[in-house]
């Protein structure tokens, strides 16, 4: 009946022999694989709904903020289509290149030295930023890097999320005069 897929079906304990030792280690490998059975059915339809979860937020991310992960090197391994709107680059161009492709050279130095430092301390980054797209132009983006972690709670890679504010930067230029 078992092999049926019926659940719940239990040997009948009829004698307190071998025969009855089995059948009672058998009821219990029953108990304890439908209770794993249902455990794992619960887990899986809670592991379904984050995934869901996860996807709605994914998808609210991508449409607001320009999105990008990269490796400790700085390597693109992600990126959304909004990064490829904004600067120019299809998605094929930028995962695998440095994020340098859309340095525009307006910040020192020093400026992305110390964001290394600050992302590789496990630190979260937030600045002002001027990039540069394909064709050449300028645009200014509102940055928040965030590090992932590894199993030894070093970062692993990065996560950089912007917002376009060339327009405003673009007011306060004309204002500035």
């Amino acid at each position: 009946e078992y092999l049926r897929g019926e659940k719940g079906v239990r040997a009948e304990v009829m004698d307190d022999n071998e025969i009855g030792d089995f059948a009672t280690v058998f009821n219990q490998l029953m108990e304890t694989l439908e209770e794993n059975e249902a455990r794992l059915s619960r887990l899986l339809r809670e592991s379904e709904k984050s995934f869901d979860e996860l996807a709605e937020q994914k998808y609210a991310l991508d449409a607001h903020a320009i999105v990008a992960i990269t490796d400790l090197n700085g390597n693109i391994t992600f990126a959304n289509q909004k990064f490829s709107d904004i600067s120019g680059y299809s998605n094929e161009e930028l995962i695998g290149k440095n994020h340098n492709i859309v340095k525009s050279g307006c910040h020192s130095p020093e400026f992305w030295i110390s964001m290394y430092k600050q992302i590789a301390r496990g630190e979260i980054w937030h600045e002002e930023v001027c990039n540069r797209a394909k064709d050449g132009h300028l645009y200014w983006v509102d940055t928040t890097i965030v590090p992932f972690f590894g199993d030894d709670d070093k970062p692993i890679s990065y996560i950089a999320m912007r917002t376009d504010i060339t327009k405003r930067k673009l007011i306060e230029e004309e204002l500035v005069g």
